[in-house]
Formats: C-alpha cells, structure tokens, sequence
C-alpha cells in the first residue's frame, strides 16, 4: 500500500470524505495529512505509555524464549486445553479459535525473535513498541480467557457451559499480528524500519549504550519524541515505506486499551501463573482467581469499549483538521500589499 492509498482508505473507507472530496486533495494536502494522522497518533501513543511499567516484558531483550513468565503462560494455556478436551460441555468454537491465534501469535513471535532482539539492541523504538504490545496482548487474552471460560466459584475448576465474551483489543491484537505475519505485511514493516533506521535515528547516540531492563520504557519515549522532532524527514519516508504506517496503526488499539486499564500488566501475569499453579493450590489461590476473574472481565471489555470510542473521536478530529489544512495553508501565505499608485486620487 502506498501512502496515498493509505490515506484514501483512511478517510474514504471510514466515511470522513467521499471519494469526490478526496480527488481533490492536492499533494502538498495529502502529504500533510500524512503527517498530521501519523503525528496525532504518535503523540497519543506516547502520552499512554508513560505510564506503562513494561519491566517484566524487556528483560527478555525481544526474545520470548528468554521470558521467566513464558513457562507458567504456556502450562496456563496446556491447561485450558486439556481442561476443553476432557469437557462434556460443548465449547465454542470462537473461543477454541481465540486460543490457537494466541499459540500462534507466540510461535511468529519467536519466528523473529532475531529482529526484535536487535530492535532492542539498536533501539529500534517502533519495533520494540511492537514486541512490547503483543507480549501485553498475549498474557491479556490468556488471561482473559480463563476469566470468562472457567468458574471457580465452588472451590474448583469448571469449565462455564455458555461463558459471555466480547472481542477485547487484546484479542485482536493477536489475531492482527498473525495477520500480519501471514499477509507478508509484517516482513515488509520489518525492511522499512531497517530503512527507517538508514534515513534517520530516533534517539542520540550518546543514549544507545545497553540500558536495565527498566530504562528501556524511557529509551522508547526519547525515540517517539525523536521521531515527532523530526516529523517533515519522517513523513518524507513514510512516503517510501508505508509499511511503518501500518506498524504504528498495529499499535494504537492495544496500547490505548491498555492506558485505560484499571488492572495492571503485572497483575495479569500474576493472575496466568496463578492458573498454572491452581491444579496444585489450595482454595486460598481460587477464591484469589476467582475474584480477579469478576473484576478482570469487566475491566477487560470497558477499556476496550473506551479505548474504541477514544480512537473514533481521534479520527474525527483528524478528519476534521485535514479539511482544514488547505484554509491553513493559504492563511499563512503573505497577504499581498497594495500598490502605491501616484494616479490613485482615492476616488
């Protein structure tokens, strides 16, 4: 996709311009248009993840195999798929669905593991931001999976007979990502951020030395910022490889999702090693999951709900200000003086 298809699709396919309006668009318009959607949105993106703690998640260096966290994850998924194989109760099949995209999303996770862990090593702020999304996603859906298929309320573990659940962002963060993967789109962002880092560096260099796991979040905030500080040289690349323009789309819904949250990500993690461990445990560790299990699924489906909402009003605005960009342009022209005539009598 070009970036001009992008934008046609962006404004034309969610409705903000007809196809009419948008044939109008000169190309110095559609050029800052570019610029004025990827520059909102990364702006956003790195107000949300300020606040986020990705600790846990960076001290694998974007290696999955490297995660202490990834054993009790894939005993929490074994568990549940061997808890859906002995079940009499007919499981959905949407939910059977949602489990293998997860094993998947794991799997081409490790399949890069090698970009992801030179992302990390070269600071490549986009790409980190990525391992660091779906990582969140993973753990989120898994957990929220149990959440919404198991009951623990009797002092065991049931399987639900007709559990209630919503698409979370997680969820579709993982089944895009395999999307992604499978489209060949991925492999395409992952050449345009290897030109991305030739055209230009987010962060100085003087801030490229191996950082603690801690300092990574900082590291990625100072590369956004670099990013935006550079925005005419970035959206000029962006021209040549919109493959970038997909990966931070790829972003926004789980990281948004994710700002609105009320649990937190280490929460989550604490709540899938509990689940592995539950077979073992004594009722203490049920009645936890249990009550983590009612205020999960809420919190889950609201975030989402205000995450989406957020994002539609987020492309209104910029719906709103690209038609304005022309009025700007023509504003900030110097007003043409008049001439002084020695005819003129003021007549």
């Amino acid at each position: 996709m070009k970036a001009n298809e992008f934008l046609k699709e962006f404004l034309v396919g969610s409705e903000f311009f007809t196809p009419e309006e948008f044939s109008n668009l000169t190309e110095s318009t559609q050029t800052e248009s570019i610029k004025e959607i990827i520059m909102t949105v990364l702006t956003a993106v790195k107000e949300k993840v300020e606040s986020f703690d990705t600790t846990p998640i960076d001290r694998s260096r974007g290696d999955i195999k490297q995660m202490k966290e990834l054993v009790p994850l894939q005993q929490a998924i074994t568990q549940l798929e061997t808890m859906i194989e002995r079940s009499e109760e007919v499981v959905s099949p949407e939910l059977q669905r949602y489990l293998k995209e997860i094993i998947k999303s794991i799997l081409y996770l490790n399949q890069y593991s090698s970009q992801f862990k030179e992302a990390y090593r070269d600071r490549k702020t986009l790409l980190v931001l990525k391992y660091q999304s779906m990582i969140m996603s993973i753990f989120s859906s898994v957990s929220y999976l149990v959440s919404v298929m198991i009951d623990f309320s009797a002092g065991d573990m049931q399987l639900r007979s007709r559990p209630e659940y919503e698409e979370i962002a997680p969820l579709k963060s993982v089944i895009e990502f395999n999307k992604m993967v499978e489209r060949g789109d991925f492999r395409i962002a992952l050449k345009d951020i290897t030109a991305m880092r030739e055209y230009f560096v987010e962060l100085d260099l003087n801030k490229m030395a191996l950082l603690e796991s801690s300092e990574i979040i900082n590291a990625v905030i100072e590369g956004i910022k670099g990013i935006i500080g550079n925005s005419d040289k970035f959206v000029e690349f962006l021209y040549k490889a919109t493959g970038v323009i997909t990966l931070v789309f790829s972003l926004r819904e789980i990281l948004y999702t994710m700002f609105r949250a009320r649990t937190k990500f280490q929460e989550i993690v604490g709540n899938v090693e509990g689940f592995a461990n539950a077979p073992t445990a004594g009722a203490g560790l049920l009645t936890r999951l249990n009550n983590f299990a009612n205020r999960f699924v809420v919190d889950a489906e609201e975030s989402t709900r205000i995450a989406r909402r957020e994002i539609e009003s987020e492309d209104r605005g910029l719906a709103t200000d690209i038609r304005m960009i022309p009025r700007r342009a023509l504003q900030a022209q110097p007003s043409s003086q008049p001439v002084n005539n020695p005819f003129d009598l003021n007549f």
